[in-house]
């Protein structure tokens, strides 16, 4: 779009002006005028709207809906050829990804574990090397998963970490509220 707001057509878009269509009307019409080679038939030319008769070296026109269906299976095809484009760039890129030994992918601020059996590791790292133990437990835990995490957060205690325990976010105010009542 333009400033004021029209349509312009990008370089390529297929486009007819006044002059096109009143030539492609004479073509139709059999006007023996016009040569084959006449310069204002080039845009009517690279749309497929008109032709070189081969006994007559005239120009000829096909029908529109002909014409129609090849423009728009041309365009379908260039989209098809862009999606494949597409659809390869991951593989493209894919080798730039570097996996290292194990399984892990470092990126700039996420690490990408891609082996499920680094992930104990990692999660056994990240607890030992915490400095708080978060809680949120809001349910019963069972039994053998409470005794493994008590092991380990009393070691962690004692190795000089804070035990907190993460509430429920309220809006301000909202235990200051009284009920109402109706009435």
């Amino acid at each position: 779009m333009n400033e004021r707001g029209e349509v312009v057509p990008e370089a390529g878009d297929p486009s007819l002006s006044e002059d096109d269509v009143r030539l492609y009307w004479e073509i139709r019409r059999g006007d023996d005028d016009l040569s084959a080679d006449d310069p204002r038939l080039e845009n009517l030319r690279s749309l497929g709207v008109v032709f070189t008769e081969p006994l007559t070296g005239k120009p000829g026109a096909r029908p529109p809906h002909r014409v129609e269906r090849e423009l728009i299976r041309r365009e379908l095809d260039g989209v098809e050829r862009r999606l494949r484009r597409i659809r390869r760039i991951p593989s493209v890129l894919g080798a730039l990804d570097q996996v290292a030994s194990g399984g892990r992918c470092d990126t700039d601020a996420v690490e990408i574990v891609k082996a499920p059996a680094v992930v104990d590791h990692l999660l056994h790292n990240a607890i030992e090397a915490s400095s708080v133990i978060w809680s949120s437990q809001t349910r019963p835990r069972h039994a053998e998963r409470l005794a493994v995490s008590a092991v380990r957060d009393v070691a962690i205690l004692k190795a000089g970490a804070s035990a907190t325990a993460a509430s429920t976010r309220r809006a301000p105010g909202a235990g200051l509220r009284r009920p109402t009542t109706p009435g």
